[in-house]
């Protein structure tokens, strides 16, 4: 005589099968939602929110200060800024460059950094609410750890993708660090 497939050792097979999907799922989607929420709406206003409308030179010093911190830099001045009103919407964006000079072991360096922050109707905020650190709205001009800019053409995809992605996940892990201040 066959053994059905629906014997009780079968079922409790397919149940483990099914909860062991369920936590490999949650697994990946708890961090990837987690890293969407901060992305979009913690680390866009993260030390902003007491500015008004008027004071964006000073957002952006503050701005381009928490992310100096990170990289063992601080913001001295705001070198060129502008600023345009979104008259029919009621926002603005602003942006510049900002000066920093290196603390630390980067004393008596130089860096220019790039800011770019937006106000619509609330508090200031860093204008890349885009989920991927790719698309940074505070960042270095020329920033010496972005391999890639600095490697020849002909490297193969796989060692590109490669370098591209440790780039996005040292800058996740530098807004974790100004966020939280540890190595998050």
């Amino acid at each position: 005589m066959s053994r059905s497939s629906n014997t009780p050792r079968s079922r409790t097979g397919v149940r483990i099968a099914r909860i062991a999907g369920v936590l490999v799922l949650l697994a990946i989607l708890v961090p990837f939602v987690g890293t969407l929420f901060f992305n979009g709406y913690i680390y866009p206003l993260n030390g902003l929110e007491s500015f008004a409308p008027d004071q964006y030179p000073q957002a952006m010093l503050k701005a381009a200060d928490l992310y100096g911190k990170t990289i063992g830099y601080r913001a001295e001045e705001v070198m060129s800024t502008e600023l345009r009103d979104l008259a029919p919407l009621g926002g603005s964006y602003c942006w510049g460059i900002v000066r920093m000079e290196g603390t630390g072991e980067n004393t008596g360096l130089e860096q220019r950094l790039w800011v770019s922050l937006k106000r619509q109707g609330g508090p200031w905020m860093r204008s890349d609410t885009n989920i991927f650190p790719d698309t940074a709205s505070v960042s270095l001009l020329l920033d010496p750890s972005y391999e890639l800019f600095f490697s020849p053409l002909t490297l193969p995809n796989f060692v590109k993708l490669r370098m591209e992605a440790k780039r996005l996940w040292r800058e996740q892990k530098r807004r974790f660090r100004e966020v939280y201040g540890s190595d998050g």
